[in-house]
């Protein structure tokens, strides 16, 4: 008992950081837009481009999409083809969705690990910049490699539950649970 209530806590609190480093990645998605509408802008009316709009563009998609990654996870957001499941009986949509899940882990698990020893080569090396704004590129892999990390214990804890198959929690239940 004591032991489902941890695991239970232990799920919580992922969702609850992922849901929160979600919504940092949609206000990171909106300046994005702003900073590509100001380039915009600045070209046609005063024919002066931003400086540096494409390496703010390329370090902030890297940035959206770790963070938006677990979190259509855990809104069950992924591609799923229903068609066929749907034609499965109750005990085989679980297993195939156990096995699902496990092969998701072990593939975020990988892109985890590999992101990690890219964040720590760059770490290492702090000279290696963008040419033009002279950004680091150790931040966007750090995010990346935490981004792989959350997806993976997002798809564990999927695993071990004990319905996969059920719906996700809407954010409101997520934060009453958290209470």
């Amino acid at each position: 008992m004591m032991l489902k209530k941890l695991f239970g806590n232990i799920c919580t609190g992922i969702d609850k950081t992922i849901s929160w480093l979600g919504s940092i990645g949609c206000w990171v998605a909106l300046i994005t837009t702003l900073v590509l509408t100001i380039n915009v802008l600045g070209r046609f009316i005063f024919n002066k481009p931003l400086l540096g709009c494409i390496e703010i563009v390329e370090l902030t998609m890297v940035i959206i999409s770790a963070l938006s990654i677990p979190y259509a996870a855990i809104k069950r957001a992924h591609v799923r083809v229903d068609l066929i499941i749907a034609r499965l009986s109750r005990r085989n949509q679980i297993i195939l969705d156990i096995v699902a899940f496990s092969l998701s882990a072990i593939i975020s698990g990988l892109m985890f690990y590999q992101a990690a020893i890219n964040f720590i080569y760059y770490a290492q090396h702090l000279y290696e910049r963008t040419d033009l704004l002279s950004i680091p590129y150790v931040l966007p892999r750090l995010i990346l490699a935490v981004g792989f990390l959350l997806l993976c214990l997002r798809t564990l804890t999927d695993v071990f539950r004990h319905d996969p198959v059920q719906q996700p929690l809407p954010p409101e239940k997520i934060e009453e649970k958290a209470a």
